[in-house]
């Protein structure tokens, strides 16, 4: 025989709590605000783990095997903890691989937009001083091209000269 009236209406409100809670876990995955909280909290880790790497934060000890298998890509931080050049070149890597791997959002390119029209004017500045820069640079390297060769001259003649001088000191004592 098939089940009571109760029992339906408490597997149908199982049933509709289930299918609520699957809902919500479903609306919060696809939140634009929940997606970018996830990605500020993976970031903010990410960044905190580096930070320990490069300052060389001890490590506490594994206490358990299913640790040591959770482990095992901790070697590589192992291995470039207390140096930043090579946690540097890690992160600068890894960044670039996340950047190639994630598809830019709306939101990034709205406030990329929003940005450039800011930056526009600092860029403009940055050009401005590396020009200046340039310029000075290659002032002063031409005077340094100048004094080498004149320098280089120099020792050219006085080598020539004591050169000459050699010869005719050999010349004097072999007549």
């Amino acid at each position: 025989m098939g089940q009571s009236p109760q029992e339906l209406r408490r597997d149908i409100e199982e049933t509709r709590t289930e299918l609520g809670q699957t809902i919500d876990t479903i609306g919060d995955r696809v939140s634009p605000r929940r997606m970018v909280e996830r990605r500020r909290a993976s970031m903010r880790d990410g960044f905190y783990s580096m930070r320990e790497r490069v300052m060389g934060t001890p490590r506490r000890a594994l206490s358990s095997a299913g640790e040591t298998v959770q482990g095992v890509p901790d070697m590589a931080r192992r291995e470039t903890e207390g140096n930043p050049f090579a946690a540097g070149v890690i992160a600068f890597g890894a960044g670039l691989l996340v950047a190639a791997v994630m598809p830019t959002t709306d939101l990034e390119r709205q406030a990329g937009a929003a940005m450039r029209d800011e930056i526009e004017p600092l860029k403009q500045s940055a050009l401005d001083i590396g020009r200046g820069v340039a310029s000075d640079m290659q002032q002063s390297a031409e005077e340094s091209a100048r004094d080498i060769t004149d320098h280089a001259r120099q020792a050219a003649e006085e080598i020539k000269a004591g050169a000459t001088d050699a010869a005719h000191q050999a010349q004097s004592h072999a007549s």
